[in-house]
């Protein structure tokens, strides 16, 4: 992953919640030192002191290009989930909003046509905090083939999914959680 993708994987990550100052210094950290020569905006973002995120993201803004692709999105948000990052009924709006709300006029792949018909079944329930199990079951599935190639992603952040069983170099995958009646965290 370049720089401005992984500039892009901390911003989204920063949007859905999962990372905080600190883990955006020790990003910046990391990739002062992987090179021998840093850029004087991530020595800056190193040291900057603040206690407002919103100085770091306007550092990081300026150095960002695109914004990531919507796999790579979904894959941050299912790796969140199965790193106890994010509940199930967090993982599922987000995925909605992603790939539902703000997805238009962006091209989709077979897997993300697949989460999105998940999406709308789901929508579909009268009662959104209770989850079929069999929809549950699903989504899990779904998750499974998600999680492939998310070791890029790991790789960036790996202080914060490193106890992710299932974000492995192979982008191996695990069995969906026993406890598939609940419709809350992980």
């Amino acid at each position: 992953m370049n720089l401005s993708e992984q500039i892009a994987l901390i911003l989204e990550a920063v949007d859905i919640g999962i990372i905080q100052i600190e883990d955006v210094v020790r990003w910046a950290d990391s990739i002062i030192a992987s090179t021998d020569t840093p850029e004087p905006w991530q020595i800056e973002l190193s040291t900057l002191g603040s206690t407002h995120m919103e100085d770091y993201l306007s550092q990081l803004r300026e150095y960002s290009g695109e914004r990531l692709g919507i796999r790579r999105q979904a894959q941050l948000v299912v790796l969140a989930y199965r790193s106890g990052l994010l509940p199930f009924r967090d993982t599922i709006q987000l995925l909605f909003r992603l790939l539902i709300s703000e997805c238009e006029g962006r091209e989709l792949g077979r897997l993300e046509e697949r989460l999105v018909n998940a999406l709308v079944s789901w929508d579909s329930q009268e009662d959104l905090v209770v989850i079929e199990p069999s929809l549950r079951f699903r989504f899990e599935a779904i998750f499974n083939e998600v999680m492939s190639g998310t070791d890029q992603i790991v790789a960036v952040l790996p202080w914060k999914f490193s106890a992710c069983p299932i974000a492995s170099p192979n982008g191996g995958t695990a069995s969906p959680p026993e406890n598939l009646n609940s419709g809350g965290g992980p």
